[in-house]
């Protein structure tokens, strides 16, 4: 798979959150979603110190999207740590532009240059599938976000199929599982 990391358009930057950036994070997060559940979420992993990778999509110093990943364990034959990614979100004025895609690419170049292997997710399949995550490559494991919105990728594309115990970080347990 080609990664693009960097650039998410014109006049965009894809860099680490800092901390000067969190309101304004903040405020992107609820106007993407329409509420405050991923704001409070990204907050919650924020505070349980569970963030792996926290990226925003700068376009001339306002934040235009953003993509966290934090740590999930997979229990099994033997235990691996992964990346799991949530939220991603971007302005919904700015959507449309390639900004989240640049955002999972550059996501995932982190997670790799952290020697994590895989990451899942739990969203759109036709979003998350252009990718490479999959609900098929997720059919191993067991977790209480089962379904078709489950979805895993291989980072590398040469590891053996994860199975095991899903366990998600402790700020995704107000989060209730979608079905699919």
């Amino acid at each position: 798979m080609t990664r693009r990391s960097g650039n998410g358009g014109e006049g965009i930057q894809i860099r680490a959150e800092a901390q000067g950036d969190r309101k304004a994070v903040d405020a992107m997060l609820r106007a993407a979603f329409g509420g405050d559940g991923e704001s409070r979420l990204v907050e919650r992993l924020r505070k349980g110190d569970d963030l792996i990778v926290s990226l925003v999509a700068d376009s001339a110093g306002d934040v235009v999207g953003h993509i966290a990943l934090s740590r999930a364990l997979v229990s099994g034959d033997s235990d691996l740590e992964i990346a799991w990614l949530a939220p991603l979100a971007v302005r919904p004025d700015r959507q449309g532009e390639g900004i989240g895609s640049s955002l999972v690419y550059a996501g995932m170049d982190v997670c790799l240059g952290l020697g994590l292997t895989h990451a899942v997710v739990v969203g759109d399949p036709d979003y998350y599938g252009r990718f490479g995550f999959s609900a098929e490559e997720a059919r191993g494991l067991a977790s209480r976000f089962q379904g078709s919105a489950l979805q895993l990728i291989d980072m590398t594309h040469a590891a053996p199929p994860l199975s095991g115990r899903l366990s998600e970080p402790d700020a995704f347990m107000e989060l209730e599982p979608q079905a699919g």
